[in-house]
């Protein structure tokens, strides 16, 4: 959980998938969430930042800190990591701004 986004994608997150993947019994379920790219309107999340009172400075530290440590994906490509990494189609359990979770087994 909140991993992925933090792994950028030059073979060191499918890395990581493939190494649960083979912890994993055939038919293991993997749970993640991570933030995910263009899954929420464009500046809905510094929107929730700037509404719960962030001091602007704070704001802007925090929103370069994630231009420069969070490597978000998108839904396709999560999808294609997953299946090089053995899992099936990922399912989607929830969505919060761009963060959301999926759920995926472990092929055979």
């Amino acid at each position: 959980m909140l991993v992925g986004h933090f792994l950028p994608d030059d073979g060191a997150r499918l890395g990581f998938l493939a190494d649960v993947s083979a912890r994993l019994k055939i038919g293991g379920l993997l749970a993640c969430a991570d933030l995910m790219v263009q899954v929420a309107p464009h500046g809905v999340y510094r929107a929730w930042l700037a509404g719960a009172g962030l001091d602007p400075a704070l704001l802007a530290k925090a929103e370069q800190r994630m231009a420069a440590e969070f490597h978000p994906i998108n839904e396709p490509r999560l999808s294609e990591l997953l299946d090089a990494a053995g899992f099936d189609e990922p399912i989607r359990l929830y969505q919060a701004l761009g963060y959301c979770a999926y759920l995926s087994t472990r092929r055979g």
